[in-house]
């Protein structure tokens, strides 16, 4: 028999293995191309509209090549171990290594052909979709995004790397291991061992990573940011040492209970058997969920709350910030509402800017910032409630729910001198300050007024609104007598019965009043506009990501749940020879899958979650962020329900050939 009438018989009675290969390496390939397109399109990268997500976008795509890269290493290892009875049987008949090497060479070419033709195939027919379905988040109407062809290089290179790695590994393969190894790998399981020693101090990792992120979340050092990583490094770590390990405690713990250990012994040793040489594959399934989760749920839950994190940001419809001196004989009102129709209300809120001191454990910082101060009548008049604030009180009004100096106090700078360094000690600032120079706001002085914000959100070189200081009337008058006209502005805000008049309104503005304040004008309809086109897109994005990585972990699952077949009827023979019916067999078996497959989730979504849990309750609406979470996190847990059951009654099926 040739070669080719080997290679197409044995393609033919693979046909499902393969064609379950192929499809995984031609998914995983059709979606890069799709983004590729993206990247390589000059029209689309550099257009208005996507700006704002260029760097997310492509950190995305980054790590969807590196996942890419990975999945398909791992698939191909799981899908030559395979096929490990197949290549036992060519060396039975006679033929040699290279023969075999050469049969697997026109193979794999065939195979990597295949996955790119497909992959491009179905990348150019969905590309139109995809690129609609962007455009239509974005609102790009004015492209054309092309068809590159360093999208279909970039492919065809993923293509030949999967072939080299393919090949290179089968022959180390074929060198490496006896016949007697190779036609038993397909069914012989991972040898798995564990160690007191290495469970014990994955307990300690574990715990001293969670201590590690409850001290960054605090923020009680100042390096949080290694440090949140090196938690979540240790938590990674930590799950690993853990997963063979926790099987082994809990069947050493149940051997105590003598009649709950004795009715369930087959069961226990069993399954922690199967924990600890699936260990690799638990962990890398735990890994990938957990990966998924946090896409999706951060994506989704910035989507859903965008209206919400508008209405707190822009409690108005449209503003702008107007300098004291700027204004003198204009009348601002009839310069803003001009054609602007309905206007349902119309404030100017007069505040004065001064330096954002802060003063925290024993030392000045100044943020390089000036902050909004305005006094009790003027917060009054917004609709608020009385304050009744004392000399030497403030509010601190906020979007933030927390930031590194939520718990300092104030120190209002009226001696209009600059600071020479962002970090003085208190003692030094008031040194070089007459005692009429300033006024410390205690912590203790302090009231917190969390989402709310007298004005819109806004920042540039020129102001900041992302803060105010509520501040007795006659601390006010104090400190606009000490500071003189230049401090003074006016945030004007309006609200509107409809958007017919916002065009023009900024070269009206710029025309009266100068560019210094056309360039403060917030519109609150186009900030909502750019932020449901951004967090829509990262959700569109990311939930691909999230796709990836959830297709992965159940490939993963399949493919070693199916390559296990093998030894699992040899072991059911064994099982019936000493008494147990099929029905008992089965019903072990479906409780060790169901754990094999509901286990890891279970870990990524509590590990996944507590984090967070705790990092969304430091972020403005995090608990509204959370609900959304949790939702992700259901409609996955029965997604993968549902994917336990069906794969079970095929590998029930396959057990009962016996």
């Amino acid at each position: 028999m040739e070669f080719s009438s080997i290679i197409i018989k044995n393609i033919k009675y693979n046909i499902k293995n393969y064609t379950a290969y192929l499809l995984g390496n031609s998914l995983i390939q059709c979606i890069l191309f799709m983004f590729f397109t993206l990247v390589f399109s000059p029209e689309f990268m550099k257009v208005d509209e996507t700006m704002f997500v260029k760097e997310n976008f492509m950190s995305v795509v980054i790590l969807m090549v590196a996942f890419s890269l990975m999945f398909i290493i791992f698939t191909t290892v799981s899908f030559t171990k395979y096929r490990g009875r197949e290549f036992g049987v060519y060396f039975t008949i006679g033929l040699t290594s290279k023969e075999i090497t050469k049969i697997l060479c026109y193979e794999n070419i065939i195979i990597a052909l295949i996955s790119f033709l497909v992959a491009s195939l179905g990348g150019s027919v969905f590309s139109k979709l995809f690129h609609m379905s962007i455009g239509k988040i974005l609102k790009i109407d004015n492209i054309i995004i092309p068809l590159s062809f360093k999208a279909y290089g970039t492919i065809f290179l993923i293509s030949t790397i999967i072939f080299l790695f393919t090949t290179i590994y089968q022959m180390f393969f074929l060198k490496r291991y006896s016949i007697v190894n190779i036609l038993k790998s397909k069914s012989k399981k991972d040898l798995g061992s564990t160690s007191n020693i290495l469970g014990i101090i994955g307990i300690i990792i574990f715990i001293i990573s969670i201590i590690a992120f409850k001290i960054a979340v605090n923020e009680q050092i100042a390096d949080t940011k290694n440090l949140f990583a090196a938690s979540i490094l240790g938590i990674m770590v930590s799950v690993y040492l853990l997963i063979g390990f926790s099987m082994t405690v809990v069947v050493k713990v149940l051997r105590r209970f003598k009649r709950i250990y004795n009715n369930n012994i087959l069961f226990m040793n069993s399954l922690s058997h199967r924990f600890m040489s699936y260990r690799t594959v638990l962990y890398v399934v735990t890994l990938m969920v957990s990966g998924a989760m946090v896409f999706i749920s951060i994506a989704y839950g910035m989507y859903k709350g965008t209206e919400r994190q508008m209405d707190i940001k822009y409690p108005y419809d449209m503003s702008f910030i107007v300098d004291k001196s700027d204004v003198e004989n204009k009348d601002i009102k009839e310069i803003a509402t001009k054609n602007l129709g309905g206007v349902e209300s119309y404030n100017e809120l007069e505040g004065l800017n001064i330096p954002d001191i802060r003063v925290y454990e024993g030392e000045c910082l100044w943020r390089n910032f000036q902050m909004l101060v305005i006094n009790e009548d003027s917060y009054r008049s917004l609709g608020n409630n009385d304050l009744n604030l004392k000399k030497g009180e403030v509010l601190y009004s906020t979007v933030e729910k927390s930031g590194s100096f939520s718990d300092s106090g104030f120190m209002l700078d009226l001696s209009k001198k600059s600071m020479q360094n962002n970090k003085l000690s208190l003692d030094e600032y008031k040194e070089n300050r007459m005692i009429d120079e300033y006024v410390y706001i205690r912590k203790e002085n302090k009231r917190n007024e969390i989402f709310t914000l007298p004005v819109n959100y806004f920042f540039n070189n020129n102001y900041i609104r992302n803060a105010a200081l509520v501040v007795n009337n006659e601390d006010y008058k104090m400190m606009k007598e000490k500071l003189g006209d230049e401090a003074v502005t006016y945030d004007v805000m309006i609200n509107i019965k409809n958007s017919e008049g916002y065009k023009g309104l900024e070269n009206r503005l710029e025309t009266n009043l100068g560019k210094k304040v056309s360039d403060t004008l917030i519109i609150k309809e186009n900030m909502f506009d750019s932020a449901i086109k951004e967090n829509s897109f990262m959700l569109f994005i990311s939930s691909f990501m999230g796709m990836m990585f959830l297709i992965g972990s159940a490939a993963v699952l399949y493919f070693k749940t199916i390559s296990s077949i093998e030894e699992d009827r040899e072991r059911s023979k064994q099982l019936i020879k000493i008494g147990l019916s099929k029905n008992e067999i089965n019903k072990l078996s479906m409780q060790e899958l169901g754990a094999v497959f509901l286990v890891p989730p279970v870990i990524a979504l509590t590990c996944t979650g507590y984090y967070l849990y705790n990092i969304l309750n430091l972020i403005n609406d995090g608990e509204y962020m959370w609900k959304n979470s949790l939702f992700v996190f259901g409609v996955y847990s029965v997604i993968q329900i549902i994917f336990y059951f069906l794969t079970s009654n095929k590998y029930k099926k396959q057990i009962n050939r016996i």
